[in-house]
């Protein structure tokens, strides 16, 4: 009754083209998934908890969803969106849609709550609507760019018109893709030329705790996973850590990362080129380098592949001499995949990732994982360095495209410190955060035991050098 009334009110009194925002809207709704079982049996669970609201929008919403891994199984780089944004524009030139809305198998859609923003928006003008977060300060991994730029929250879904859609110029970009929903929002907003995101509260950030008004909402705790007939429990004894360090580093910040976290792992070792006792340190042979590390990386990859008492576990995590972890935090993430074909986890990164020749990488600082069954396919494909020092997570990520190693992103890791990301960002998944990079600016005590429930010794910090590497 209340529609028909409101269109009898727009047929009085409102021009046509005011009306059409009252006909029956189309949205096609693409969860943008990982192309892991976990993951896949997520984004299934989504379409078929939004397939089941039909009821409540008929009539006026008419809904499509579909799998980015199912509907576009081969395409590269959808992870930075634009790339994905070409092959839906393409594949339904011919549907005249509305709407286009991208989610993440653990984002949860509410259509009786989208819908006011769908009719509230006029779809026939270019739209960027979302959870905005915005940088406090200028920050290294949006290359020190306007910290005022709006960017959303894709966690909680990134809701386009389908004139933004097709008017998308999909001509160059960024060669490296670091944060992803920044750069879409710094490719929409064009300096200047283009459009701005809309904040719209109703896609809800994960720390809202009543989500009964939500339009879409994130579920952070669906990253980890309960132990199951399909996930055997991970825990601490399963994952050897390797820290990957030089002499120069041995009296400041293997000192303090061990007070930090490191001595409370149960398997770990701490290499450089030189051993020492005091520490203990395992000795690699390969020389320590100012940058790149690519060679030290390979002979610890080396290392792993040939030591019993490594590869005997399932899990291999290596991570830099400034590396803030929560391991047991990391064994419950883990407990969600398989042993039994090699996969490689963490923040993910790309280079030209849009292009056939691009790749992923993991970045390192955040901390690589890999599965023993990555390790073994590593190297058994005689792979190997191009310099001593080339760009160890970068050569890596190389390696693992030739070789068809699937590389897995985790929100939970992190290449920065703290105050390079949104408080309200961070916030959200503060119970389950796995890593943190980099020793200053703030202090290291705090990150653990603010931000990763880690207790901290209380031993003399040692004086530190400053890291200025990404």
């Amino acid at each position: 009754m209340k529609q028909l009334l409101a269109a009898l009110v727009c047929w009085a009194v409102i021009t046509n083209a005011d009306c059409e925002t009252l006909k029956k809207q189309k949205l096609l709704v693409v969860i943008n998934n990982e192309n892991q079982d976990h993951h896949i049996s997520f984004a299934k669970l989504s379409r078929s908890y939004i397939y089941g609201q039909l009821q409540s929008v008929r009539g006026r919403l008419a809904v499509e969803v579909v799998i980015s891994t199912e509907h576009w199984p081969d395409l590269y780089g959808s992870w930075t969106f634009l790339p994905l944004l070409k092959e839906i524009s393409d594949h339904y030139s011919e549907d005249k849609l509305d709407w286009l809305l991208i989610v993440s198998e653990h984002t949860e859609v509410n259509l009786s709550n989208l819908l006011p923003v769908l009719e509230k928006f006029d779809a026939r003008e270019k739209q960027f609507i979302g959870h905005a977060l915005q940088d406090s300060e200028m920050v290294i991994i949006h290359h020190f760019s306007d910290s005022k730029l709006l960017y959303p929250d894709t966690s909680c879904g990134v809701l386009l018109s389908w004139k933004q859609v097709i008017s998308t110029n999909h001509g160059e970009k960024e060669d490296f893709n670091i944060d992803a929903k920044y750069e879409l929002a710094s490719y929409f907003y064009n300096n200047g030329e283009g459009i701005t995101l809309t904040h719209v509260p109703v896609f809800c950030s994960p720390e809202v705790q009543d989500v009964s008004n939500c339009a879409t909402h994130y579920k952070v705790n669906s990253h980890i996973c309960l132990p199951s007939s399909s996930h055997k429990a991970v825990t601490d004894d399963d994952i050897f850590v390797m820290v990957k360090t030089g002499a120069v580093f041995h009296d400041s910040r293997v000192i303090l990362q061990k007070k930090l976290w490191v001595d409370g792992v149960k398997h770990k070792e701490i290499c450089s080129e030189l051993e020492d006792k005091s520490i203990p340190t395992v000795k690699i042979d390969a020389p320590n380098t100012k940058q790149g590390h690519c060679a030290k990386f390979h002979a610890m990859l080396k290392r792993a592949y040939k030591e019993k008492h490594i590869r005997s576990k399932s899990w291999l995590v290596i991570v830099d001499d400034d590396t803030m972890m929560n391991v047991t935090r990391l064994a419950k993430l883990l407990t969600c995949y398989g042993t039994e074909k090699p996969i490689v986890l963490g923040e993910r990164y790309g280079y030209m990732s849009h292009k056939e020749y691009g790749y992923d990488y993991v970045t390192g600082g955040g901390g690589t994982v890999f599965n023993m069954k990555a390790v073994d396919a590593i190297m058994r494909g005689e792979v190997s360095c191009s310099r001593e020092d080339a760009p160890d997570d970068m050569t890596i990520g190389v390696w693992l495209k030739a070789l068809g190693i699937p590389i897995v992103h985790s929100p939970l890791f992190h290449q920065a410190p703290p105050q390079t990301y949104p408080v309200t960002y961070l916030q959200s998944q503060k119970d389950y955060t796995i890593s943190f990079h980099k020793f200053q600016p703030q202090k290291p005590e705090q990150i653990c035991t603010d931000w990763l429930g880690l207790k901290v010794q209380d031993k003399k910090t040692p004086i530190l050098t400053e890291h200025t590497e990404l």
